[in-house]
Formats: C-alpha cells, sequence, structure tokens
C-alpha cells in the first residue's frame, strides 16, 4: 500500500497538470470534501467539482507535511500561485487535512485557504 503522506504530496502535482482521473482515484465512493466551508459529497460531486467546478490552475508549493499513521491523517501546508478563470492573478495560502480510510482512500479532506488578513476582518 502506497504511504499516505505519498498520495497527499502527489495530489498536488496531479492538481496543478489538472489530472482529474487520478485525483478523483484518490477519494473513496462515499467521501467528503470540505473546501473552505463548501462541502461536496459523495465522490460524484467531488469529480464534478474538479472538472466542472474548479477554474484556477496555477502552482502548489507545499511548505509542511505531517502525519499521523494511526490515525491515517495528513496535514499539509503551503501556498498556491495562479490565475483565475479570467486569467486574474490567484496567491494564498493553503492548510488541508486528509483522512485516509483502511484501503488507503480519502475518507475526507478539508482545505483552509488563507486570504490575508484584511478579508478575515470584514
Amino acid at each position: 500500500m502506497t504511504d499516505i503522506r505519498d498520495i497527499a504530496a502527489g495530489y498536488y502535482t496531479a492538481i496543478d497538470r489538472s489530472d482529474i482521473d487520478h485525483i478523483v482515484s484518490l477519494f473513496a465512493e462515499d467521501a467528503v470534501y470540505d473546501r473552505a466551508g463548501v462541502e461536496y459529497r459523495p465522490l460524484s460531486s467531488i469529480r464534478k467539482f474538479f472538472s466542472e467546478g474548479r477554474t484556477i490552475s496555477g502552482e502548489h508549493v507545499i511548505s509542511g507535511l505531517w502525519s499521523d499513521e494511526e490515525t491515517r491523517t495528513v496535514f499539509v501546508t503551503g501556498r498556491f500561485e495562479g490565475q483565475g478563470e479570467e486569467g486574474n492573478a490567484r496567491s494564498f495560502g493553503f492548510s488541508d487535512f486528509w483522512h485516509f480510510n483502511e484501503a488507503g482512500l480519502v475518507s475526507k479532506r478539508e482545505s483552509y485557504l488563507a486570504l490575508g488578513h484584511a478579508h478575515s476582518t470584514r
């Protein structure tokens, strides 16, 4: 079985190259993806988000990756640098919590996006 750290780290390479099939293959059929307060479930909704709803493109730069094999959880921090659907610049920090089932598939992913102090105070 692939190490859960490798699975989580490999996601960012796959998403940066828009490999939707690989991304979706990481998730269990009953998975939940909570992206900054918006929840996608089950797998068909996760697939739809990645193939139709996510319109940004760019590069993820990981600054930290920690795991706990006992709880099958991975925590990743980093930055995204890229552009939105209309070519406008996008730059923000992120934190992801990855939860894996016994089969090594993602059962839940929680993404938090940091848009700066001005955004969080208004």
